[in-house]
């Protein structure tokens, strides 16, 4: 009798090769430039099975460029601590077969080049691509080519180069497993002042202080933080389950009692707050706070947000052969009208899924980092108006962050304007005195706080004249492309 075939739906065998590229991740973390303190890994095929068995999800949460044979995903930078903001971001990318850098070129309006002796590409959306090997690409944004040079050099290309800085950031990209493909990263090591941690629970005034004790101790346990950690699981079309650990050198038990509070708070004053971790349940033992729950598809984007999927493509070479060439015939006619739409729909979505923060920071970061995604868009085929279209709405989006930032510096001055009169010293007989004292202590918080308030309101009134701005010059610019291309916009 012979054996009896057993059938496997596609996106089954598409997970079953799935540990190729989840083997990589490590060594994709070992080829990033030194001083990379965040990641974001990604194990590609997993996440394009669960879209498939999914059937007709509207988009992914977790964006990715247009690699084709794309494996596995390391998106890296540079975050600025104090602001959060990168200040030079690239990605490694695992294929299954060497890309073409004039496929890479052509697709996005730039040119051929060669960095450190290496293939690569200047692509029109202010981004480098760098042939590391036959089967890995990298992606520099901006487009420093100094920078670039010298990450591609084969001098410091190798996996010694800065491997200790990179310890924590690897043991993140490990985690990566069957069932978590996406794992998300930030080293903190000597990022965290103990001093200002000690000012900033003396203040009083920082939401993420609540429920901390005040003390040396305190603030000796904050800033021996090691790194934040996320691993998201089981991602589906309703959203994924989330693990979140923060690492300390000492015993983060004391932490307990505030560490909702802690992590939501930080995370909102550095203007990287996802909404669904306000649900989730925090423990502390040992030498880490933990978080669990769910993540729904916006918070996954959000999470992984705070870094830009590099606006790549780099079309399968032999796509299209077997039919004599047909099917880059037919792409070939609708390109302008498809590269149009496809341009015209990433921007609306940045307009339609941006949310404001829970403070004017937070709205002001994530409208710096709609436009620079933007800013990144491919380029190559799209409308002319439609680029001057998104030009204009990545400068109204950062005229708006500007205009929050601004704001929220005057509700500190207004805050700190009114201040409060010294507490009436211990042991005053005058009892009358003593009162007066108490309700001119109250009197000038209610003050501050009304005056922060004022402030704020008054930045929020101004920052949403640019955003409506952008969202009536859509309307107009819709109706032009769909007079001039047709349907689809």
């Amino acid at each position: 009798m012979g054996r009896k075939m057993i059938r496997r739906p596609a996106w089954a065998l598409v997970l079953l090769l799935a540990g190729v590229a989840r083997a990589d991740l490590g060594e994709l973390v070992d080829r990033l430039p030194a001083h990379a303190n965040a990641i974001v890994a990604v194990d590609v095929a997993p996440l394009l099975a669960a879209r498939q068995a999914g059937g007709d999800v509207p988009r992914s949460p977790v964006p990715l460029p247009r690699v084709a044979g794309l494996q596995g995903l390391v998106l890296a930078a540079h975050v600025k601590t104090g602001t959060m903001e990168p200040a030079w971001e690239v990605a490694v990318m695992r294929v299954a077969q060497k890309p073409s850098m004039g496929a890479v070129a052509s697709a996005s309006g730039g040119f051929v080049d060669a960095v450190a002796g290496r293939e690569a590409a200047w692509c029109a959306n202010d981004t480098y691509c760098i042939l590391l090997d036959d089967r890995t690409l990298g992606s520099v944004f901006p487009a420093d080519r100094q920078f670039a040079a010298r990450w591609a050099s084969p001098s410091t290309a190798g996996v010694t180069a800065g491997a200790s800085e990179r310890e924590y950031l690897r043991a993140a990209a490990s985690l990566v497993k069957p069932g978590t493909p996406l794992v998300v990263a930030l080293d903190l090591k000597d990022a965290v002042s103990e001093t200002g941690v000690r000012r900033a629970l003396e203040s009083g005034g920082a939401q993420w202080a609540a429920g901390l004790p005040v003390g040396e101790a305190s603030a000796r346990l904050l800033a021996g933080v090691r790194g934040v950690t996320v691993r998201v699981s089981n991602i589906g079309p309703d959203g994924a389950e989330g693990v979140l650990a923060v690492e300390f050198q000492g015993d983060a038990a004391p932490l307990a009692p505030a560490a909702k509070s802690l992590v939501v708070g930080l995370l909102s004053e550095n203007g990287l707050s996802v909404p669904d971790l306000g649900e989730w349940q925090y423990a502390a033992e040992g030498r880490s706070l933990t978080g669990t729950g769910r993540l729904s598809p916006g918070g996954i984007e959000r999470l992984v947000g705070f870094l830009d999927t590099p606006a790549v493509a780099s079309p399968d070479a032999t796509a299209g052969k077997a039919n004599g060439g047909a099917e880059q015939a037919a792409a070939s006619a609708g390109g302008a009208a498809a590269a149009s739409k496809a341009y015209y729909k990433s921007v609306s979505s940045v307009l339609d899924y941006f949310r404001p923060g829970t403070s004017l920071a937070e709205s002001a970061a994530w409208l710096n980092r709609n436009a620079r995604r933007i800013d990144q868009l491919p380029s190559d085929g799209v409308d002319p108006d439609l680029l001057l279209y998104g030009a204009d709405v990545s400068a109204r989006l950062r005229e708006a962050a500007g205009i929050l930032s601004a704001g929220q510096q005057r509700v500190r001055a207004r805050s700190l304007s009114a201040q409060a009169p010294a507490a009436y010293a211990a042991g005053q007989r005058d009892a009358q005195r003593a009162a007066q004292t108490r309700a001119d202590v109250t009197n000038a918080k209610r003050q501050a706080e009304q005056a922060a308030s004022e402030e704020r309101a008054n930045a929020i009134q101004e920052a949403a004249k640019p955003l409506q701005a952008a969202n009536e010059a859509r309307g107009k610019v819709r109706a032009a492309m769909a007079q001039k291309y047709g349907g689809g916009f």
